[in-house]
């Protein structure tokens, strides 16, 4: 085990074995990279809305891991849902740049909506608290 490593550092690591003949030679170089899962991403924050749609956005996490974020998912419970489920992955998933998308085809007037984002990098994922629009 190799300890006191620093996160978003990249480590060169070989290894010998040593037996009474002696010591062999140094096996092929791996390089690795120390991160961990991000932990917190804030909620989403509404920008505009329409008969049809939401416009949202998000911000980027203040810590994630020491690597860089792989995808955002933006998940969303209608009035009538019961779980909150993916939406729109097509167009937000692998696309770690976007920080804003609009949800459209929305057909429940006057009522109120809930968002989530989650965040994964190498590591792990992490989702917000639910926003209610």
């Amino acid at each position: 085990m190799i300890s006191g490593l620093t996160t978003n550092a990249y480590y060169s690591v070989y290894a010998v074995s040593v037996d009474f003949n002696g010591q062999s030679l140094e096996s092929d170089e791996a390089v690795f990279v120390v991160c961990l899962a991000p932990e917190h991403i804030d909620r989403p924050y509404y920008i505009s809305a329409t008969k049809t749609t939401i416009s949202l956005g998000w911000t980027k996490p203040d810590y994630t891991g020491g690597c860089p974020i792989l995808t955002y998912a933006l998940l969303m419970k209608g009035p009538l849902d019961a779980d909150f489920t993916e939406i729109d992955s097509a167009q937000i998933t692998g696309r770690p740049y976007i920080t804003e998308h609009t949800k459209q085809g929305l057909t429940s007037l006057g009522e109120l909506y809930e968002f989530k984002i989650s965040v994964t990098n190498e590591i792990g994922t992490v989702t917000s608290l639910e926003q209610q629009i």
